[in-house]
């Protein structure tokens, strides 16, 4: 399987909207991954689970990212991998959700 293949099956999961690879910027201030690396930003726990699937099943490395701080090298990939990197993005899934009258609540991983 090429570096391609794993990417272009993430797009229909989350929508090509949510994919980000090529030569778009998509990370500061450092340019693009390169090919065979990108950031997906799933929308739903579901579309998550779908996605860390489809990396595992290619074999990539998968790094997470919730806040986006900008803080160097945080959770944003840097130097040299054996393989393809996928960084998931979960600043779309940011809904609570209230429970019992909102005495609990359950908070997705990018709600603020």
């Amino acid at each position: 399987m090429t570096d391609d293949a794993p990417l272009a099956r993430l797009g229909p999961i989350v929508g090509r909207r949510h994919l980000l690879t090529g030569q778009r910027r998509h990370r500061a201030p450092r340019p693009r991954l390169p090919l065979g690396r990108g950031v997906v930003r799933p929308g739903t726990p579901q579309e998550q689970w779908r996605v860390l699937q489809a990396c595992v099943e290619a074999d990539k490395i998968v790094i997470m990212q919730v806040a986006n701080t900008r803080l160097p090298d945080g959770s944003a990939p840097s130097g040299r991998y054996d393989r393809g990197v996928v960084q998931i993005n979960t600043r779309r899934m940011n809904k609570l959700e209230l429970l019992h009258d909102g005495t609990q609540v359950i908070s997705l991983p990018g709600a603020r």
